[in-house]
């Protein structure tokens, strides 16, 4: 995966929240959003597909450096900035899941909570559940 993103990830959230772009109302791990309850980028618009934005991945290319090329697939773009396979990540790998899961919404469905994980994955303070997946 690619620390340096997650890293911009971070820093670019609490910047859009302390800018007032992102707040509860705009933000939910679980809900994608439309034009009509937030931003969209084209690419990414879509009512029954993530990769709307509402949800911390969402957000990513609102960010300065994780911009979305509009050539890219959703899936590439998870690929290309974050080095996750959406395809078979987003279901098996513990660090996706701790990051990204639609789950949250049942627990901390917040941009503060998403950014508490952003903070403990970074801190290296993660605890895998299989230890062998940390060094892969």
């Amino acid at each position: 995966m690619n620390i340096d993103n997650l890293k911009l990830l971070r820093d670019g959230l609490k910047k859009l929240m302390d800018e007032g772009v992102v707040t509860q109302e705009t933000f939910d791990m679980e809900y994608y959003r439309s034009n009509e309850r937030g931003k969209s980028i084209a690419g990414f618009y879509s009512l029954e597909n993530c990769g709307t934005i509402g949800c911390l991945m969402g957000w990513a290319p609102f960010v300065e450096g994780l911009e979305f090329n509009e050539t890219m697939t959703w899936t590439d773009y998870v690929s290309q900035k974050f080095s996750f396979n959406y395809d078979t990540d987003h279901e098996f790998d513990e660090v996706f899941a701790f990051l990204f899961s639609s789950k949250w919404s049942e627990y901390d469905n917040t941009p503060e909570g998403a950014l508490a994980r952003l903070d403990v994955f970074l801190a290296g303070d993660f605890k895998y559940k299989d230890e062998d997946k940390k060094n892969d």
